[in-house]
């Protein structure tokens, strides 16, 4: 008889279970049933899995990872359209070839989606519908908050099962760490901490605890996780714009501007990067550069917060006061989403331009409150350095400033250079 190497076996295991799930749905999968589809004796079940759950767990993995693989053409920068409705009608013609290609897939993850939901030992099912309902309220619905809260119920039902479930943890955090829960920085931190305890190669965590971090005032804490969290994968353009924004707010344009330049070689419909891009171009005086980068920011994402900022301050530079104006207004009234405090920061510095110290003020504030506590940040904004001769932004800038040093004493490093 022919000797079957383990991996070949948890993998022809893996697709015996996906052919029982889709034929008989989840109850009839029993090991016994996926053993003789597989055409195995029971012992090799369990000479290559310690239960059902961890098989059960693999065949999630596998019909998500297969799910991907079919959208992964679409995403492609190479040949993904750069108009929005065009780049969503590939990525469904896609998703279709691939049902239609393999229909057991799509009803197993459908039998799997219903059994994980039904299933209260299920911690893995729990922690991947939780990063799901995140991937859904910051990337597809961002104004619709209940998708975060269903992400907190999620992954706070994954850790009673399962404690040291570190995508549990990460899920968590970004649902502590958005605008439907108050960017709640310490607990979101808490729980990012935890899930790299327990797992250091968590790139989600480090990702996103940089991006906690720089949101902080924590530059160069920020800085290192992010380029970690990028060594683990390379094509994570969450983590890409990430580290531009950190940068434009460290006031290192001309790196900046290369970083972004190279992820969007990669990536041309990067939404977040294009949308982020202008800043460097407005604070070196490149206007004519900034309003074409604005202008390309709009074509995906013609209502966004911050290209509302940065055309503001495009106005307020050009000395058009009445169409930089138009441009706060529209960034006011814009609901609050995870960028929408960066589009504030650029109208304040507008206002700060035009001379309007008090209105600008309260829109710092208003940003710091809603998840941009950045004192570096504002501290070193040349634009922002006009409210310096205004009384209460220096009160309002000491106080940001003792809120900056807690965190640094908590979370950074407080022997470095203030």
């Amino acid at each position: 008889m022919t000797r079957i190497a383990p991996a070949a076996r948890r993998a022809a295991l893996v697709q015996a279970a996906l052919r029982v799930v889709a034929r008989d749905g989840v109850a009839a999968a029993t090991t016994r049933r996926i053993v003789a589809e597989a055409g195995m004796p029971l012992a090799s079940f369990h000479y290559v899995f310690a239960s059902r759950d961890e098989l059960m767990a693999e065949l999630v993995n596998t019909v998500v990872a297969g799910e991907q693989t079919d959208l992964e053409p679409a995403l492609d920068p190479a040949t993904a359209p750069l108009e929005l409705r065009a780049a969503i009608r590939s990525g469904l013609q896609h998703y279709l070839d691939g049902v239609r290609a393999d229909p057991d897939r799509e009803k197993a993850m459908f039998e799997l989606t219903q059994w994980a939901l039904r299933e209260p030992g299920f911690a893995p099912g729990w922690a991947r519908l939780a990063a799901a309902c995140v991937y859904m309220g910051t990337f597809f619905e961002p104004d619709e908050h209940d998708w975060m809260h269903r992400a907190g119920q999620s992954a706070r039902k994954a850790l009673a099962m399962n404690p040291d479930d570190a995508d549990a943890h990460c899920a968590l955090a970004r649902s502590l760490w958005s605008p439907a829960n108050g960017f709640q920085h310490r607990a979101a931190l808490a729980s990012f901490t935890h899930a790299l305890e327990l797992d250091p190669s968590c790139q989600q965590a480090l990702t996103w605890k940089g991006g906690v971090f720089s949101h902080l005032g924590l530059l160069r804490e920020a800085d290192e996780l992010l380029k970690e969290a990028l060594e683990l994968r390379p094509d994570d353009s969450g983590a890409g714009a990430l580290l531009v924004q950190n940068a434009y707010y460290d006031n290192r344009f001309d790196e900046a501007d290369e970083m972004a330049a190279r992820s969007l070689t990669r990536n041309p419909t990067d939404s977040q990067l294009l949308s982020f891009r202008p800043a460097a171009a407005l604070y070196t005086n490149r206007l004519e550069d900034a309003e074409t980068q604005i202008h390309q920011a709009r074509q995906l994402l013609p209502d966004n917060p911050v290209s509302h900022g940065h055309e503001a301050l495009l106005w307020a530079l050009r000395e058009e006061g009445l169409r930089s104006e138009e441009c706060i207004a529209r960034a006011l009234a814009a609901k609050v989403l995870l960028t929408t405090h960066h589009g504030w920061h650029y109208a304040a510095a507008a206002l700060a331009v035009m001379d309007r110290p008090a209105e600008a003020l309260r829109l710092l504030q208003r940003a710091a409150s809603v998840g941009l506590p950045a004192y570096p940040a504002f501290r070193d904004d040349r634009f922002l350095a006009k409210l310096n001769d205004y009384p209460a932004y220096r009160v309002w800038l000491a106080g940001l400033e003792r809120e900056w040093l807690e965190y640094r004493r908590d979370f950074g490093s407080p022997s470095d250079p203030v």
